[in-house]
């Protein structure tokens, strides 16, 4: 006399789903019927019969994920469609890449693009500078006549002392 018999089990692995049919004692030693596949302990026809127990363990298992999930959602849904905006509009505001850091890596830009446009400027104006030395006559004669103190023949130099600083004061 055999007993069918299906059982479903919650393992800290997930969930199991045996079914199993029971014999007498005699026929267990050497067989071991789970659901309608008998498990004989010969090695391909035993691996095929667990290979397709574990695919119907699976379908079972999906099943019944797929209804706890779809029960979770239709209760908590809309909870956690708030919470997932909240968590993105923080992200997006606060996070890596967010609103925040985007603008300070703007003014930062900002600045840069200020120091460099002062920068070219006065790169600017030390090449025309450096023209003007090796090309124009004028600008040679000025910087020998007030850096180096020459002069041309027939012209007198007359050198005047500085005047005092403005802090001191006078002692009569």
């Amino acid at each position: 006399m055999s007993r069918s018999s299906v059982s479903l089990g919650f393992t800290p692995r997930g969930i199991r789903l045996e079914s199993g049919v029971s014999q007498p004692d005699e026929k267990k030693a050497n067989t071991h019927h789970k659901g309608p596949w008998t498990l004989r302990h010969s090695g391909s026809e035993k691996s095929f019969q667990r290979a397709h127990e574990r695919r119907t363990i699976s379908y079972w298992e999906r099943l019944l994920v797929q209804a706890t999930a779809h029960r979770l959602l239709s209760h908590y849904g809309r909870h956690l469609l708030v919470i997932f905006v909240v968590v993105l509009l923080v992200h997006d505001v606060f996070g890596p890449h967010g609103y925040l850091v985007m603008r300070r890596k703007q003014q930062e830009i900002q600045k840069v693009n200020a120091a460099l446009d002062k920068l070219n400027k006065e790169n600017g104006a030390l090449e025309q500078q450096i023209k003007d030395l090796k090309t124009d006559p004028q600008t040679i004669r000025k910087i020998a006549r007030e850096e180096l103190g020459l002069a041309q023949p027939g012209e007198i130099i007359i050198k005047l002392p500085a005047p005092p600083p403005e802090n001191s004061v006078a002692k009569p």
